[in-house]
């Protein structure tokens, strides 16, 4: 898929930033799943699973969706998955998915996190 055609299909899939969708720069994964800040990929994957689901579209710019790209730091999807349960407290890896797109043309690299359902679990 070329730049423009992530951007079509991002815009298409997920129109606008709402409490259900949040887009994302994140540059790089390896400081952005720190789980030290209020502005990394932590905290947003919390704050979806405490709204009973969504979407984090990363490597985009925010109000543009303008494809910037992120540094996975080699992580493959399953890795990151295994990440986020790890650092985010209560969080299954039940209904959680990262679709993962490679720009060919800028060979860029964005990710979609789902979350699907409630997240948290009841102690």
């Amino acid at each position: 898929m070329t730049e423009q055609a992530l951007q079509q299909y991002l815009i298409k899939h997920y129109p606008k930033e709402d409490e259900g969708c949040e887009w994302k720069e994140f540059k790089n994964l390896k400081n952005d799943f720190s789980g030290h800040e209020k502005d990394d990929v932590i905290s947003y994957v919390s704050a979806l699973a405490n709204m009973e689901g969504g979407h984090l579209v990363i490597g985009v710019e925010d109000k543009t969706l303008r494809i910037v790209g992120t540094d996975t730091y080699n992580y493959t999807t399953q890795q990151a998955i295994l990440r986020l349960t790890n650092l985010c407290a209560n969080l299954s890896s039940e209904g959680l998915d990262i679709e993962e797109f490679i720009t060919e043309d800028s060979h860029k690299t964005s990710l979609c996190l789902t979350m699907r359902l409630m997240q948290l679990t009841r102690s």
